[in-house]
């Protein structure tokens, strides 16, 4: 939700992390058990320590200490993971516009776009397939098998059926005398 929005002094109290973005239940049960630990170990201390051992006072701030600091690990795991969904839904609009792009016409728009895609994801599949089809569309079949062999080779078996679809197509697409292009469609 708002992992681009991440404030440092979230981690001052265990739960502010869940709570700002959007696990309320989660975040204010942690607050109140974190509450609880800093006022039993503060009260241990000064209030009641004529009552309660050293050693009881020293385990309930360790418990405090170990608490806040198992809520601040896992805050900042949980953000971790929050702006890698940020980055995988940044990733998918990238490629939802290279393809809006491919489909109007705009081929070298539409390969720079999918040229970051795959320098930042190599295996990312849906782009190696995205380009394959657009070297095809500009009529460069050598560089869309490649494109293609690289999908079967990086991205795995998911891909296996669309690159040997495509390959199809390419091959089928390749003049008889051996001139690649000239009778694929051009931009």
């Amino acid at each position: 939700m708002t992992a681009g929005k991440h404030r440092w002094w979230w981690h001052i109290w265990p739960g502010l992390v869940q709570i700002w973005n959007g696990r309320e239940l989660d975040g204010l049960i942690r607050a109140v058990v974190f509450a609880l630990l800093l006022n039993t170990a503060v009260f241990s201390w000064l209030v009641w320590s004529a009552w309660v051992p050293p050693v009881a006072v020293r385990g309930a701030w360790l418990a405090v200490a170990m608490f806040w600091l198992g809520s601040a690990l896992e805050s900042l795991w949980w953000l971790s993971g929050l702006r890698r969904a940020s980055d995988d839904e940044q990733a998918d609009r990238e490629y939802r516009d290279a393809l809006v792009a491919l489909l109007r016409g705009r081929y070298e728009e539409a390969e720079t776009r999918l040229q970051a895609l795959l320098r930042r994801n190599p295996a990312d599949g849906d782009a190696a397939i995205a380009m394959a089809v657009s070297a095809y569309l500009l009529g460069d079949l050598p560089r869309a098998h490649l494109y293609l062999e690289r999908c079967r080779a990086v991205a795995g078996p998911k891909w296996q059926w669309e690159a040997d679809h495509l390959a199809e197509v390419v091959f089928a697409s390749q003049p008889e005398s051996g001139q690649n292009g000239e009778d694929a469609p051009r931009a």
